[in-house]
């Protein structure tokens, strides 16, 4: 009896590298950070790092944790204004271009749970679209971004991304049941995979943890310990087979990670500081706008001076100028 041994084929060549951006939650709530700046700082630094390798930038979704469109504002102390919470994007999304920019790196905007709040005020006021239309505020002007709604896939070979927030996906063998495809999905904030295999092969599926503030928990975690949340980042690898692996490094104290090839990337604490000193000036400049335009404390009186002549009553009796004055 003789067992032969079956080679398999050679794999094809590396057709793309992507660098996952799992959920951020950009934002503040009571000049509280609701994402961690060290994470970013250190996120930003291993993207510039893989770059020169790089074929796509991937957002999970909830980049932004758009706390001016919350549903549950109402149950908080403070509501911020949604400029605040496009600027906080937009500079986000400054530094991403400003790196993938100079390798013509695809990037890839996969809308969240946080996203769609701005899909259903529009749906209530449609009046306010063009305000609040998040696609079109963030990524109007920008060059080599892809945005894929809630609930959307984006593909690479046999591989699929999304945000995860979907009905009855309660872990990866969720995922997998459920859509009998190998994914990559945000959502949870942890660092999950499972691998189930039947008739048409092995599958598998990964959660890629967070850039979310952990420690103090944000206020969208509704008081709920966030045990399982992990500060993490993936990269995801296929070839032009279609073929793929997958695997995250993990964000150590929010401030540390080492690379598999032995590269050691440092959180700057005084450029993160410098980011939420930066918002807080801006937050300051806007509140004190909004204040100016919506809300006088005490009432304020307008007064019109009648021994000034109206703009073409020169000529005019005093009267005839009053008279004016009201029909005005």
């Amino acid at each position: 009896m003789s067992y032969d041994v079956q080679v398999p084929l050679r794999p094809s060549k590396k057709r793309y590298l992507a660098f996952v951006v799992p959920d951020v939650h950009l934002g503040y709530h009571t000049r509280v950070p609701s994402y961690d700046p060290l994470v970013w700082d250190v996120g930003i630094q291993a993207l510039a790092h893989f770059a020169p390798r790089l074929t796509h930038l991937i957002i999970l979704g909830d980049f932004g944790n758009w706390e001016s469109l919350s549903h549950w504002s109402a149950l908080r102390a403070e509501q911020v204004y949604i400029e605040e919470d496009i600027f906080v994007a937009q500079r986000a999304l400054d530094e991403i271009d400003a790196v993938c920019d100079k390798y013509d790196i695809r990037k890839v905007f996969i809308e969240g749970n946080h996203e769609a709040w701005a899909g259903l005020l529009e749906a209530k006021y449609p009046f306010m679209r063009n305000q609040v239309n998040l696609q079109r505020r963030l990524l109007r002007k920008r060059k080599n971004w892809t945005w894929v709604p809630d609930n959307h896939f984006f593909k690479l070979g046999k591989l699929y991304f999304t945000h995860g927030n979907i009905r009855g996906v309660r872990s990866p063998a969720d995922m997998i049941r459920i859509t009998g495809k190998s994914v990559v999905y945000g959502h949870t904030h942890a660092e999950e995979m499972s691998s189930i295999r039947n008739l048409d092969g092995e599958h598998l599926a990964w959660t890629a943890g967070c850039w979310s503030s952990i420690d103090p928990p944000p206020p969208y975690s509704r008081a709920w310990v966030p045990e399982k949340w992990v500060h993490s980042f993936g990269l995801a690898q296929v070839r032009s087979n279609g073929l793929f692996q997958f695997s995250t490094r993990r964000v150590i104290d929010s401030s540390y990670v080492e690379l598999a090839d032995g590269t050691e990337i440092v959180a700057d604490r005084r450029r993160a500081q410098a980011r939420i000193s930066a918002d807080m000036r801006l937050f300051d400049k806007l509140e004190k706008e909004y204040q100016d335009r919506y809300y006088h404390p005490g009432g304020r009186v307008t007064e019109t001076d009648l021994t000034e002549p109206l703009r073409g009553t020169e000529h005019r009796s005093r009267q005839q100028r009053a008279r004016i004055l009201q029909r005005r």
